[in-house]
């Protein structure tokens, strides 16, 4: 559902991954089954006698077994991590993969960490019933996990959910409550037409309209001598309703779309595709439908729009400059360095909640010798320091925060962000990454000493990407004119800045968006779908307003015969139930 709801507007963050080596060996675990490992004896250090405050460290090195779902890697954890993990809690982690051989449940087994790949799978479920979990409220976990037990108890798997009576661990890939995504929509213009308009203030629809009217008027085709068009749809993922008019709702709007219909979360309002207002005007989606309209008669809305697909209509049609404007987000992308972020001032801006977006998770097991040290390491592993050495290496090594009190990337740890094969030590930076394979937090979960995402590219000193290292979208220091007056336009270091520095109209919760298919209503669903997307298109190339209003009507009263007043009906009771 999120994905689907802000996926494809989302510039893609590089989850840095590390070149993984496997190491074998055997040990057996409590179910009796053999275990690969490297040897775990454990060997005394000149570690000092520990403090009352961190009483949980051991005097003499210890080794954690970590079992993880998510894992390529067996044996001990090496290189610059494992020295991490060594100087903080006097630990090294034999990091265990899953054996696919096995017919007892998976969880089971001599560990002390455990990190699943599915915290709803039955072997999970099983597990947790089992009691192969430790429970965290059998501890004082102020004490021993502090920065969790302030922050991240919406991060607890907890059963029961509503009571948090049980609590086995926290979901990886998650954030701070406060977290949410960049605005969804980010309206994006050929910045370099709208400079030579002289930047008119763009407040109003009818403003961006017309702006796209005088850059066709003085553009009116490509380099290869082919027709621009202001903005294009495409015929794919059309559900309900026309995906192209849905996206101009979402975005002046700041509603969200589900089904047949559009819910406003700041008013807890529910619009169905075909509502009317009070006073007789049309609703939220067929205003748009009438812009659509409004854009093709103008030419502006390609023409070819109900028979492209998506590569077709968008990607290729930007790539040529054949398109002055998009809602997805181009800028900063090869497909075309043109396009840039110009939203109007009245438009509403959607955000969503992050919440923990995966249903990965990772707990400790009920029989360790440790529990209260793996509580201390989940609880570093938590903090903003944990999360940031756990992507980009040691403090102080890799990366620090400067006088103003934001990240940047030592020349060290740019290299080897961008280069995983660089030497550090008598190994690769790669082989030192951690090898169980799972982020505490999303990369777009803000670092709270910082106020910037964990995602590098959103941080004012962000690093410069290698020329020719095209693996993410780079917020480098810009370099060419049409870039640098961008930003000097938007006061931003770079596009991904300025979109997590907008302030959202509305953060809506992430939860889960009507799916027709599951319930009873899926024919008459399917029924009043296609009548309003085959409609659509016509009301798009009606010639005239009487031709458009006639669609519209016939449209209406074809859904409702169809079953739209049932649909709307449970689709709205649906939202309705979120909210308690």
């Amino acid at each position: 559902m999120f994905l689907k709801k802000s996926g494809f507007y989302k510039r893609n963050i590089a989850i840095l991954a590390a070149a993984c080596s496997i190491l074998s060996g055997c040990a057996a675990d409590k179910s009796g089954k053999s275990k690969p490992d490297t040897p775990i004896t454990d060997t005394p250090t000149a570690k000092d006698a520990a403090t009352p405050e961190d009483s949980y460290i051991p005097k003499e090195t210890v080794t954690l077994n970590l079992y993880s779902d998510l894992s390529s890697f067996q044996g001990i954890q090496q290189g610059w991590f494992a020295e991490v993990m060594e100087d903080k809690f006097n630990v090294r982690l034999n990091i265990i993969m899953a054996d696919n051989d096995t017919t007892d449940n998976r969880y089971k087994g001599a560990y002390d960490l455990i990190i699943s790949g599915s915290c709803q799978s039955e072997a999970f479920q099983e597990a947790m019933n089992q009691g192969y979990f430790l429970d965290w409220n059998d501890y004082d976990t102020g004490k021993y996990a502090p920065y969790i037990s302030k922050n991240l108890t919406s991060s607890y798997i907890s059963y029961p959910a509503d009571t948090s009576e049980h609590i086995y661990g926290l979901y990886t890939g998650t954030s701070l409550p406060s977290d949410h995504t960049d605005p969804i929509y980010s309206w994006e213009l050929r910045y370099d037409y709208y400079e030579e308009l002289g930047k008119p203030e763009i407040a109003t629809l009818e403003d961006w309209v017309t702006v796209l009217a005088q850059m066709k008027e003085n553009h009116p085709v490509n380099d290869a001598g082919e027709e621009v068009y202001g903005i294009s749809y495409h015929n794919e993922w059309d559900d309900g309703m026309l995906f192209g008019v849905q996206d101009f709702v979402c975005a002046y709007y700041g509603y969200e779309a589900g089904g047949l219909g559009f819910y406003d979360w700041e008013n807890r309002k529910y619009y169905g595709t075909l509502a009317m207002e009070t006073d007789g005007s049309y609703g939220p989606y067929l205003r748009m439908l009438k812009l659509s309209n409004e854009l093709y008669r103008k030419g502006l809305l390609n023409p070819d729009s109900e028979t492209q697909d998506y590569n077709n209509a968008i990607t290729k049609l930007v790539a040529d400059g054949r398109v002055l404007a998009s809602f997805a987000a181009y800028s900063g992308s090869s497909i075309n360095e043109k396009l840039y972020p110009v939203i109007p001032t009245e438009a509403k801006l959607l955000a969503y909640e992050l919440g923990h977006i995966s249903n990965r998770g990772i707990s400790i097991d009920s029989e360790t010798k440790y529990p209260e040290l793996c509580m201390a390491i989940l609880d570093y592993f938590y903090s903003p320091e944990g999360m940031m050495t756990m992507q980009y290496g040691p403090k102080g090594e890799c990366w620090d925060y400067d006088a103003d009190g934001l990240t940047f990337l030592t020349d060290f740890g740019s290299t080897c962000l961008f280069e995983r094969s660089t030497p550090r030590g008598p190994l690769y930076f790669a082989d030192g990454m951690p090898m169980f394979n799972i982020s505490p937090y999303n990369l777009m979960s803000k670092n709270p000493e910082t106020g910037e995402p964990y995602a590098f590219q959103y941080w004012t000193n962000a690093p410069a990407e290698p020329a020719g290292n095209s693996s993410t979208a780079s917020a480098a220091p810009l370099n060419d004119e049409l870039k640098r007056s961008w930003c000097e336009w938007s006061a931003s270091a770079s596009v991904e800045q300025y979109m997590n520095t907008l302030e959202p109209h509305y953060i809506a919760p992430n939860v889960s968006i009507i799916h027709f298919s599951k319930t009873e209503l899926s024919g008459q669903y399917e029924a009043v779908s296609d009548i309003i997307i085959s409609q659509s298109w016509k009301a798009i190339k009606a010639s005239d307003d009487e031709t458009f209003n006639q669609i519209v009507q016939e449209m209406t009263a074809a859904a409702i015969q169809a079953g739209y007043n049932e649909c709307v009906t449970y689709e709205e009771t649906h939202y309705q139930s979120l909210q308690k």
